[in-house]
C-alpha cells in the first residue's frame, strides 16, 4: 500500500496534526516537541541566511577597492554577531529536537515494535558518544522512519527503506562541520586573507541551509507518519 492510498494520508500530509486518541499509557503524540523543534531548526536557517547575505555584502566590500577601517570593522562585526546568534539557536534547537527524538523512540514501544536496536535514552545519547556519533544519530533517525512506514508490522520493519532525506541531512552535516572548523582556523590578518575566508564561511552556511532544511522536512514528516501510525493501532485495537 502506498502512502498515499493509506486510509490515514490526510494524516501524512499534515505534519504535526495534533493527535487526538490515546494508544495505551505509553504514546505521547510527538506533535508538541516537533513544533517547538521545528520552529527553531527554522529560525536557525533563516538566520543562515541572513548570514550569507551579509558575507556576500562583505565580498562585494572587499572586491570595490580600497576600505576604510571602520567599514571593514563594521562588516565583521555585523558577521560575528550573526554568528553568535547562531551559536545560541543552534544549542536551542539541538536540546528541543532531542526531547523530540527521545519522545518519539520511546513511542515505538508504545506501538508495539520489536527488535529495537536502541533505547530512548541511547537514541539522544549517542549523539554525544566520540567516533559513534559519526553514524548512529541517522541509523536512529532511519529506525523511526521504517518503524512508522505504512506498511510495517511489528517485526519486519527493519527490511524497509528509510527516507534519502535522512541521508541527505547527515552526509551535508558530516561536511559541513570540518569545512566549519576549517573556516574559523583561517587566518584574517589581511584583506586577502579575509576574503579567502569569507568565501569558506558562505560555503558552510550554505551547507548549514541545506542541512537545516533537511532536518526540518525530516521532523515534520516523521511527526505525522508516527501520528498517523498511532491511530491506525487505536483504530485496530
Amino acid at each position: 500500500m502506498s502512502q498515499a492510498d493509506h486510509p490515514l494520508a490526510d494524516l501524512y500530509a499534515r505534519p504535526d496534526s495534533p493527535g487526538r486518541f490515546v494508544l495505551g499509557p505509553g504514546y505521547q503524540s510527538p506533535a508538541g516537541r516537533s513544533r517547538k523543534a521545528r520552529w527553531f531548526i527554522g529560525l536557525s536557517v533563516a538566520l543562515n541566511m541572513l548570514s550569507i547575505l551579509l558575507l556576500g555584502l562583505q565580498r562585494a566590500l572587499l572586491e570595490q577597492g580600497p576600505i576604510s577601517a571602520s567599514a571593514l570593522r563594521t562588516s565583521v562585526d555585523r558577521v560575528n554577531g550573526a554568528a553568535d546568534i547562531e551559536l545560541v539557536l543552534f544549542v536551542v534547537a539541538l536540546v528541543l529536537f532531542l526531547r523530540w527524538v527521545h519522545l518519539s523512540y520511546r513511542n515505538l514501544i508504545a506501538l508495539g515494535t520489536r527488535d529495537l536496536r536502541f533505547t530512548p535514552g541511547w537514541a539522544v545519547g549517542y549523539w554525544f558518544v566520540p567516533v559513534l556519533n559519526i553514524w548512529r544519530p541517522a541509523e536512529v533517525l532511519g529506525d523511526l522512519w521504517r518503524a512508522t512506514d505504512p506498511r510495517a508490522d511489528d517485526n519486519s520493519w527493519r527490511s524497509l527503506r528509510s527516507t534519502p532525506l535522512i541521508g541527505w541531512w547527515w552526509a551535508i552535516g558530516l561536511v559541513a562541520g570540518p569545512v566549519a572548523w576549517a573556516a574559523q582556523a583561517m587566518p584574517a590578518d589581511t584583506i586577502s586573507e579575509l576574503h579567502s575566508k569569507n568565501a569558506v564561511l558562505i560555503l558552510v552556511h550554505v551547507l548549514e541551509v541545506a542541512a537545516g532544511a533537511c532536518l526540518f522536512a525530516v521532523v515534520g514528516k516523521l511527526t505525522a507518519r508516527q501520528d498517523a501510525r498511532a491511530a491506525l493501532r487505536a483504530r485496530e485495537a
